[in-house]
């Protein structure tokens, strides 16, 4: 069987699906671009992408695709939907393009890398902490929070005002549907208050 579906071109795009991640790389990436670059050729005229979804807002969290400024609309897409044990997000695999529509061969040929795919996603969402959808900002906040600055020492470390952290803290409570800065930091912090 798997002689109709795969080349030798094929394969040696797969061996650099299971490759290890490569200088360049960036040890967040949910799919280092080598692994949607290898999508690209074993998927021809493809733009290879994943997303960070927010799983209780819906709200794209970041998308990357290769090539990266893939313009040309997509009329037929496959994708898949993974998502870790942890964590408020959910992470979609997806191949587009504009034509021709995907074959059969390409429909059970993405199918079969699906395990391998989810088990590079699982395994970078594991290895970064869970931000439950706070920005960058949010989470620098949060962080001196739960390290016990008040709001000043805050403002004073980020070199911003009272009032932007302030907001920030909202914007953290409304994400987090807490209420408390206490609340929030042992959500998102939880071996802050393990004994």
């Amino acid at each position: 069987m798997a002689e109709l579906l795969l080349d030798s071109h094929d394969l040696q795009a797969i061996d650099r699906l299971l490759a290890p991640a490569v200088d360049g790389d960036s040890s967040d990436d949910l799919l280092p671009v080598g692994v949607l670059r290898a999508l690209t050729e074993l998927f021809a005229l493809t733009v290879a992408g994943v997303s960070e979804i927010n799983r209780h807002g819906g709200e794209p969290l970041r998308t990357r695709t290769f090539p990266p400024q893939a313009d040309d609309p997509c009329e037929y897409s496959l994708r898949v939907t993974l998502q870790a044990d942890t964590g408020p997000q959910v992470v979609h695999v997806f191949l587009g393009r504009a034509g021709p529509a995907f074959t059969v061969r390409d429909r059970v040929l993405f199918r079969l890398l699906t395990p391998m795919l989810e088990e590079r996603v699982v395994a970078a969402l594991s290895h970064r902490p869970v931000t439950h959808g706070l920005s960058p900002c949010e989470l620098r906040v949060l962080t001196l929070v739960a390290k016990g600055a008040a709001n000043r020492e805050v403002s004073d470390a980020l070199s911003v005002s009272v009032a932007t952290v302030r907001k920030h803290l909202e914007h953290v409570y409304d994400k987090l549907g807490v209420r408390s800065r206490t609340a929030a930091v042992a959500m998102v912090f939880p071996q802050t208050f393990a004994s």
